[in-house]
């Protein structure tokens, strides 16, 4: 029989983002359709609106990318295709998260029946999607696009595929903060649904269970609740699988609150299948009165709805009713109508269901041609699809596999990029490090120079200035000294005067032995003298390094150009002494007897 979900893998399956809008936004969306209040096509400025609100790094919960799928729903549906295309070229400029989330967004919101020009392949443009979002290792976005992709395959009857990327989708949430990420009913919905057609009945009904927050002990709890009829499917699917692992008392629960809701919907094609779903459980049990009553409703109001394959695999279960107690032509006689039935709509499953049962009526007639023909057949078929089901659960695991490898490739290389960029960075930061030290050296050096320069110019004017002012002090000291021999001589002619007194002669004696120049008037003198003429002293030294005090008075002097006779006086010692002293400093020099010193000194 149709589990809920069956029935509706014939119709598009809600995105991610439309499980928060649920069937009020489909409801706006037909409305607007032809409302005369819808907006124009969006101008530039709301396309840049959306594109920013697509860029953000971290979008908790799809808030933001809802609100751009709700405003773009509200502008005329005829300018959609050429919105998203003004979008398309607006992420071009703007970060790899736009990017991904356009793709998201057209899928998100596009009735599967709108074309439009280049339109891409829904597969491809998740894959595309769900490929970038791993090489950014977003995984609020990969947590999206895994639970979009799951529902896609589901829609697609490629439930093994649609199982891997539901349980990755569910893997992301556990490793993450669960109120940074929307859990819609829906994806248990869906996901029980796919492991319900891999054969993972367990799995289905725990699923199951949570999508209808009626398991306690659920990990997590889904963020809002599924609507009626998906309640009411959602049961229905729960009770198939307890059949299947045979628990018949939770399947009659599961299906009497199935079949409630259906008849709260008021809907006799679900109450049908419902019942014709108890009636298998009743056929098992070997109640075949009771299943055969269900079995029959379900039968004529699923030919009522035209959906005949359903018809035909209630039929051969009231053929084999019909077997089992002696009604063996009827038996035949169905079973050739509920092939037919299957032509119009055909079902892998209920056909070998069919062929099962042929074989069980040919068995009874005899017919052993026709037994070994449909007993071919139905294992042809049964085998195909267990290999099928089989293969489809090998599948999830090595693809599974190979996604976490892969997941693990793009996480190595993104690491390995993050250490070459940094690697990069610290070179980059490194050399305009250095840069800027060796700047800030150069800078001190040229700095210290122009210090240096200044205090040497300051230097070379302050020495000028103390040269200058002890050029001008030595000129007073020599005039001093010039008038210091004037005031001798006039003593010395008072001192040879035969009018002064005795007392006055004395005086005058005193008074000329103090204006001799003494040993502290030799070291003013000489201090004065070194800073006029730098360096004159040691250039002596050097040349006689045992030169006396006394040659040494004298050489000055004679740089001063003084004569033997003021020489005399100023030292306190007679002409013939300075004779003597100049001729003995002529030899130490290597000069001629009778050369004059002035001319040597004046160098």
């Amino acid at each position: 029989m149709l589990s809920g979900s069956n029935f509706l893998s014939n119709f598009p399956l809600d995105s991610a983002f439309m499980y928060r809008l649920h069937c009020s936004l489909i409801f706006l969306l037909c409305c607007l359709a032809g409302s005369p209040f819808v907006q124009a096509q969006p101008s530039d400025k709301q396309i840049k609106t959306w594109v920013k609100s697509m860029s953000i790094k971290k979008d908790t919960r799809d808030i933001r990318l809802t609100d751009v799928i709700r405003e773009i729903s509200e502008t005329d549906s005829s300018t959609w295709c050429q919105t998203i295309d003004r979008i398309n070229k607006g992420v071009q400029k703007a970060n790899i998260r736009a990017q991904i989330r356009s793709k998201i967004l057209w899928n998100g919101m596009k009735p599967r029946e709108m074309k439009c020009p280049n339109d891409p392949s829904l597969i491809d443009n998740f894959r595309d999607a769900l490929q970038a979002a791993y090489e950014i290792e977003d995984e609020m976005l990969q947590y999206t696009i895994h639970l979009s992709l799951g529902q896609v395959y589901n829609g697609m009857s490629q439930y093994g595929l649609a199982v891997m990327h539901f349980q990755m989708y569910f893997d992301i949430l556990r490793r993450n903060n669960r109120a940074d990420f929307y859990l819609p009913s829906g994806a248990f919905y869906d996901m029980s649904f796919s492991l319900y057609h891999t054969h993972d009945y367990a799995g289905c009904i725990r699923t199951g269970l949570n999508a209808m927050s009626a398991l306690p002990t659920a990990q997590f709890m889904p963020d809002n609740m599924l609507n009626p009829y998906q309640q009411m499917q959602q049961w229905n699917t729960i009770g198939l699988a307890y059949h299947k692992i045979h628990l018949p008392d939770s399947a009659f629960l599961a299906f009497d609150n199935a079949e409630k809701m259906a008849n709260k919907i008021g809907g006799p094609f679900w109450t049908g299948i419902i019942r014709g779903n108890k009636g298998d459980v009743y056929y098992d049990l070997g109640r075949y009165d009771s299943a055969y009553v269900l079995l029959q409703y379900d039968y004529d109001n699923s030919i009522a709805a035209r959906q005949y394959d359903n018809a035909a695999n209630s039929l051969q279960w009231i053929a084999r009713i019909d077997l089992r107690e002696g009604r063996t032509k009827e038996a035949l006689q169905k079973l050739y109508t509920a092939r037919q039935h299957l032509s119009k709509m055909p079902q892998p499953n209920y056909l070998a269901n069919v062929d099962f049962a042929f074989s069980q009526v040919y068995v009874a007639l005899g017919r052993a041609d026709s037994v070994n023909t449909y007993l071919q057949q139905y294992l042809h078929l049964h085998d195909s699809l267990e290999t099928e089901i089989t293969k489809s659960r090998t599948e999830i695991l090595q693809m599974r596999m190979n996604n976490l490898d892969q997941i693990q490739t793009i996480k190595i290389l993104n690491r390995q990029k993050r250490q070459i960029a940094l690697t990069r960075n610290f070179t980059i930061v490194l050399v305009a490090l250095l840069g800027c030290l060796g700047f800030m050296w150069l800078a001190r050096l040229r700095l210290k120079m122009q210090i240096r320069q200044r205090e040497a110019l300051e230097g070379k004017r302050s020495a000028e200035a103390e040269a200058k002012k002890a050029i001008e002090q030595l000129d007073i000291f020599r005039h001093h000294l010039l008038e210091k021999n004037t005031l001798i001589e006039k003593m010395q002619s008072a001192t040879e005067s035969k009018e002064n007194t005795d007392d006055q002669n004395k005086r005058l004696a005193d008074l000329s032995h103090h204006l001799i120049l003494n040993e502290d008037d030799w070291v003013q003198f000489k201090a004065l003298f070194d800073s006029v003429y730098p360096g004159f002293f040691l250039s002596l030294r050097n040349k006689v390094p045992d030169i006396t005090q006394a040659e040494q008075r004298m050489a000055a002097l004679s740089k001063l150009k003084l004569t033997a006779k003021e020489a005399a006086n100023l030292t306190g010692v007679s002409p013939n002494t300075v004779y003597k002293t100049r001729q003995r400093l002529r030899q130490r020099l290597g000069l001629e007897q009778d050369s004059d010193l002035d001319p040597y000194f004046e160098g």
